[in-house]
């Protein structure tokens, strides 16, 4: 996870896929008491709507977070049933009669052992499910569970209007299935989001890693701070040896001491 000021950094952040990787994360992770409030105060700030969703999300389930821990620190607590442990039947009419804010709630709360069963209602749901926010927010959730006879429901929300669908989907793919990647990469590779770019460029290093490189080293050519800052963090997640020469080749370039520290 990132430093405190790092995130609180990320909050003003332009690119809005930056702040939707910052509040996703802070939805599974959690966050320190600072990152806390610089979310409250980023609040009313926030004026992209799907952030402003995820915003809302990431504070409601820091929120729960805090309150987990100070009832697990009560000395004498009744034992309670475990949050996340659902029943596969009631699983799918429990979900759909939630409020949306509640749906992301109920899906954080999910077990990881209770994700491999539920998975096998996944596809239903998102089919069924109208809000983009919670739709990527089933994607992520059951994504590694998801049945592989129904990966074509993520390379059809490829070139969603919805961001947050979008690099669910593609974020999906990349682990499950890179090949299904294959039609929809040159409008991913050209996508004007950074963190889109980004992504497709792992996805396109699982199936042709020389391509991938040549589109690392143009990416990070960019005179764009933000274009950099996405094609750097793929150089932590691509093989060394295969991005040495063009990540040499950037330090050397590069004038910009966060970037190079970065690096």
């Amino acid at each position: 996870m990132i430093s405190d000021s790092e995130q609180i950094k990320a909050l003003s952040s332009s690119v809005k896929s930056f702040r939707l990787e910052l509040y996703d994360q802070i939805i599974k992770d959690g966050c320190s008491e600072e990152v806390f409030n610089a979310l409250t105060a980023q609040l009313p700030k926030e004026s992209d709507e799907e952030c402003w969703l995820f915003l809302s999300y990431a504070i409601s389930a820091a929120q729960k977070r805090f309150k987990k821990k100070q009832k697990a620190n009560q000395a004498l607590k009744e034992k309670e049933p475990a949050e996340g442990s659902i029943s596969e039947e009631n699983f799918p009419e429990t979900f759909c009669k939630l409020e949306v804010a509640k749906k992301i709630d109920f899906l954080a709360d999910i077990s990881p052992d209770s994700l491999p069963k539920l998975a096998v209602q996944a596809p239903d749901l998102l089919e069924k499910e109208g809000n983009p926010s919670v739709c990527a927010a089933i994607i992520k959730t059951f994504a590694k569970n998801w049945p592989p006879q129904r990966l074509d429901q993520f390379s059809a929300r490829l070139l969603s209007p919805h961001l947050s669908t979008r690099l669910a989907s593609l974020d999906s793919l990349i682990s499950r299935s890179p090949q299904m990647l294959t039609e929809s990469l040159p409008k991913l590779l050209t996508s004007d989001d950074p963190r889109t770019r980004a992504m497709a460029i792992r996805g396109l290093a699982c199936i042709d890693m020389e391509e991938a490189v040549n589109h690392l080293d143009f990416f990070l050519s960019s005179p764009e701070p933000d274009e950099k800052i996405a094609a750097l963090k793929n150089c932590f997640i691509l093989p060394f040896e295969e991005i040495k020469p063009i990540l040499m080749k950037f330090i050397s370039g590069e004038n910009d001491p966060n970037l190079l520290q970065s690096a």
